[in-house]
């Protein structure tokens, strides 16, 4: 598994942490909609679109953090592994703030998502995550560069020391909030699953 979504790198450290179990994608520009490349994947970091008016007040001070965690050689920190638990497709502003408290951007910035391209919906993936203490560091890449989602990495990253981010009865928590905000999972097609 060499899969990566590229992610702002705040938004890996919060669930590389347990202090987010989701994500909200709606895809890059260079993407027709957003799909699900496989149910296992890691976090690719990235600063190009962090913004502090993007990001709830209480999450800025993790946010000037992870501008200062920006390297300057250019290589990229990799440390946490995902798996997708779950998936819905939303487009339904009120369906997205039964969210608001289980993520770090703000309200304003998830509607203008879920305005951009108005035809295809938002998508929310459940994940579980597991971290690196120290991270793999990738030398920069053009493959890695452009406005979309999904990567594939030059070298599949050792996991042997991958630590979960939350307990089993920390997650159990954390997935009975989304599911309650959201509802019976969307049935979305995996890369895998096709095979």
């Amino acid at each position: 598994m060499s899969l990566a979504l590229k992610e702002w790198h705040v938004a890996c450290e919060a669930i590389a942490r347990g202090d987010q179990v989701l994500t909200l994608r709606k895809g890059g520009i260079r993407e027709k909609a957003f799909a699900v490349g496989g149910r296992a994947f890691w976090l690719f970091p990235t600063w190009e679109h962090e913004n502090a008016e993007e990001t709830k007040r209480a999450w800025r001070g993790e946010l000037s953090r992870s501008q200062r965690e920006r390297r300057a050689d250019g290589r990229i920190p990799l440390r946490c592994r995902c798996t997708v638990v779950d998936a819905w497709e939303l487009d339904d502003p009120e369906r997205l703030a039964a969210l608001d408290d289980l993520h770090l951007w703000t309200r304003a910035y998830m509607v203008r998502r879920l305005g951009w391209r108005p035809t295809k919906p938002l998508t929310v993936l459940l994940l579980r995550a597991a971290a690196l203490l120290d991270p793999v560091l990738l030398d920069p890449s053009p493959d890695y560069g452009g406005c979309r989602s999904w990567i594939e990495l030059a070298a599949e990253p050792a996991t042997d020391d991958l630590i979960p981010a939350l307990t089993d009865d920390a997650f159990a928590l954390r997935e009975r909030a989304v599911r309650a905000a959201l509802g019976d999972p969307t049935r979305l097609a995996l890369a895998e699953d096709a095979t």
